[in-house]
């Protein structure tokens, strides 16, 4: 008998090892199903490095622009600093908790 092989339900690709998680679309996938990563697909990848970039750059950028207005004597630039920062922070804690989840 060959090894068995399966479609992941979320993304469609297949043909491998088995695994509990898709590995090109991290779906939970059930435990004997074979999935492995395309490596034709560029798009996920693409996608990834995209994320990755944008929770490095989003974070610094909403910090530095917020502290750069937040002590601006105008009202409207002292409102976007706040903004700015706000967003810089909220991101900076979306980003630990999902290093969190993914180191647990």
């Amino acid at each position: 008998m060959g090894a068995l092989t399966a479609l992941c339900p979320r993304c469609g690709f297949g043909a491998g090892g088995t695994f509990n998680f898709c590995s090109s679309c991290g779906r939970n996938v059930p435990s004997g199903v074979a999935v492995t990563r395309d490596d034709g697909v560029v798009g996920s990848r693409a996608l990834r490095w995209t994320v990755f970039v944008a929770t490095l750059v989003m974070p610094v950028v909403g910090i530095v622009m917020g502290v750069r207005y937040v002590a601006d004597p105008r009202l409207l630039q002292r409102a976007l600093g706040r903004w700015w920062l706000a967003l810089g922070v909220v991101v900076t804690c979306l980003d630990a908790v999902a290093a969190v989840a993914l180191l647990a």
